[in-house]
């Protein structure tokens, strides 16, 4: 069973199916006991950023992974990956093809979810990203939340 991953084009909360609306500033915590199901690995850089990586999600009907950061306990970033059907592979690793596809079609299902263009997207809650990463050579899509100090 996949979930489906949505962003409120309102708060930014991204809704995972119907287990959890995963807000700005959620607490890990909460967060590790609502997705155990869909947990499937952590990472604790020691300086105060966890991550916490899920899969068993869909994004615009396609299979995805989704990474949750976590500032000292409290969630400040989302990032998420999809895998698109025949995608271009070369060696076990997306061709550059492959992901300028990926950064179309999230594109295409961001602007749809938000209801505004990507390139003209600002949001008092956060700022949302889709396009290629030259460093580590992949999709980069997600969104760094604005939270308010004190929380």
């Amino acid at each position: 069973m996949t979930h489906d991953l949505r962003i409120d084009r309102r708060t930014g909360s991204a809704l995972v199916g119907h287990l959890i609306e995963i807000t700005p500033g959620l607490d890990k915590f909460y967060v590790e006991q609502r997705v155990s199901s869909l947990l499937s690995s952590t990472r604790d850089f020691g300086n105060g950023y966890q991550w916490l990586y899920l899969k068993g999600l869909s994004f615009g009907a396609q299979p995805c992974g989704l990474g949750l950061c976590f500032s000292n306990g409290n969630l400040c970033e989302i990032s998420w990956s999809v895998q698109l059907p025949n995608a271009p592979m070369e060696g076990g690793w997306p061709t550059r093809a492959a992901i300028d596809q990926e950064i179309e079609f999230v594109r295409r299902e961001l602007e749809q979810q938000l209801g505004c263009r990507l390139e003209l997207a600002c949001f008092q809650w956060g700022q949302v990203w889709s396009g290629f990463d030259e460093n580590g050579f992949l999709a980069s899509n997600g969104i760094r939340y604005s939270i308010p100090s004190g929380a």
